[in-house]
C-alpha cells in the first residue's frame, strides 16, 4: 500500500503511481487539496530469493502535457519472495516414515486414491476390477509423517525446478495437515506442521543460492 498525501490547499490534477522504469501505471486521477490517498501498488519479482523493494513513482501531469511534476520513493527494506510451487504433486516413495504406512485399525472401507496417499494402501483388487485407483481406509488410521529431501528431486535437472518441486510438496503436505521435515544439503528442518513450520520450509527453499544447498 502506498500512502500519498497532497500538502497544498489546491488539488493535484492527473496524478499516477507506477514502479519505476516500468510502463503499467495506476492512475489516482485527481487528490484534493489537504487530503491523502491509499493506493495498492501490484510488482511481481520474477525470482525468488531477498529482493529490495523498487522505487515508486509518483506523477502530476498538468493539462495539456504542458508541465510534469513527478518524486521518486525509496525504501531500504527488502523482502524474501519465496519460490513457486510447482511439480508433480504426489509424493514420493521414499519420503513416508515406515510407521506412517502400517495396516492398522478396524477397515472402513475404501476411495479414490489422492496424490497425498501412501501407495502401499492402494486396494489393487478394487482398483483392477474399477480401472482407477482406491486405497484402503483405517479407523485410528495414523497421521502420515513425511521426510522432504534434496534428494528425493534428482530425475530433476534444472536447480529451480527442483526448489519448486519441494515447496509444492511442502504445501500439499501442510494442506492435508500431515506432520514433514525438509533435508537440503547439511541442514535439516525437523517433523512438524502448522504455519511456523511452512513458513521455516519456505524461507529455508527461498535462500538457497548454490547449484548444491
Amino acid at each position: 500500500m502506498l500512502k500519498t498525501v497532497n500538502p497544498h490547499k489546491g488539488a493535484a490534477v492527473n496524478l499516477m503511481a507506477s514502479v519505476d522504469r516500468e510502463i503499467e501505471a495506476w492512475p489516482i486521477v485527481e487528490l484534493p487539496g489537504m487530503k491523502d490517498h491509499l493506493l495498492k501498488i501490484f510488482w511481481t519479482p520474477l525470482h525468488r530469493g531477498y529482493h529490495p523493494l523498487p522505487r515508486i513513482r509518483i506523477q502530476s501531469t498538468f493539462p495539456f502535457d504542458l508541465l510534469k511534476a513527478w518524486h521518486i520513493c525509496e525504501t531500504r527494506e527488502s523482502h524474501l519472495i519465496f519460490p513457486k510451487r510447482e511439480g508433480i504433486k504426489s509424493f514420493p516413495k521414499s519420503c513416508f516414515e515406515s510407521s506412517a504406512e502400517d495396516v492398522s485399525g478396524l477397515f472402513k472401507g475404501s476411495s479414490f486414491f489422492q496424490s497425498s496417499d501412501s501407495t502401499i494402501r492402494i486396494d489393487w483388487r478394487l482398483s483392477a476390477r474399477r480401472q482407477e485407483l482406491f486405497v484402503k481406509r483405517f479407523e485410528n488410521q495414523p497421521n502420515q509423517r513425511l521426510n522432504l529431501s534434496w534428494e528425493q528431486t534428482s530425475n530433476l535437472k534444472d536447480f529451480e525446478c527442483k526448489i519448486s518441486q519441494l515447496a509444492l510438496w511442502v504445501d500439499e503436505a501442510e494442506k492435508n495437515g500431515f506432520l514433514y521435515s525438509l533435508e537440503i544439503g547439511q541442514g535439516k528442518i525437523e517433523m512438524g506442521r502448522g504455519l511456523v513450520q511452512w513458513l521455516s520450509c519456505m524461507e529455508a527453499l527461498a535462500k538457497i543460492t548454490s547449484e548444491y544447498p
